[in-house]
């Protein structure tokens, strides 16, 4: 199917590739009797998003909707970060352009969005509160799952139960002094998410 080009293995490779994530989260699940069982993804990873491109391709849509699909009827933690701050981030730790990161940042907005509507139980959680009060955060993910904040859970991102090559001493906080000239350009998607609109337009 021409709308699947770019995607490995076409309509039916997007489809199994999907399908072998989700099988593959629940054969993990036993692993841990008497234990909620989850996995991290993001955006760009469940929509075939392998390369830095710009645009945003109708196949990378259409996998982004099949995903949602199968996946709407598991428990969601979906966590956002303001694009003023994720979008600098990326600058800095990708080769992404800023056109890139601006696609990237809004398509998972929309991708948010997506699964807010369609999803029987999914709970946004905004990166900087859980920065900034991350026990009332994983309190309020705690209750959403059905069990009790740990403090424990502060560990966070230097847990040892992470890949070593995945723990960090913090968070990953951009401090952006005032908004950035291209703000006016991720003003609608602020506004969606709740956060402060911009100072000023780009």
């Amino acid at each position: 199917m021409e709308e699947f080009e770019g995607v490995d293995g076409g309509a039916a490779g997007a489809t199994q590739r999907i399908d072998n994530y989700l099988n593959a989260c629940r054969a993990r699940a036993p692993e841990v009797p008497g234990k909620i069982w989850g996995h991290k993804a993001t955006v760009e990873q469940i929509c075939g998003l392998r390369h830095f491109r710009a645009n945003i391709e109708p196949a990378n849509r259409v996998q982004s909707d099949m995903f949602i699909e199968r996946a709407s009827s598991l428990p969601i933690v979906f966590v956002v970060r303001d694009g003023r701050g994720c979008i600098s981030s990326k600058l800095t730790r990708t080769d992404q352009s800023l056109e890139q990161a601006i696609a990237r940042w809004k398509f998972a907005v929309e991708f948010q969005q997506k699964m807010q509507r369609a999803c029987s139980a999914l709970i946004l959680v905004k990166y900087e509160e859980l920065v900034r009060d991350p026990v009332r955060e994983l309190t309020r993910v705690g209750q959403f799952l059905g069990f009790d904040y740990e403090s424990a859970m502060l560990t966070g991102v230097n847990s040892d139960k992470l890949q070593p090559e995945y723990r960090r001493e913090g968070f990953d906080v951009v401090e952006l002094a005032d908004d950035p000239p291209w703000v006016g350009e991720i003003a609608a998607e602020l506004k969606s998410l709740g956060y402060s609109e911009p100072s000023r337009a780009a």
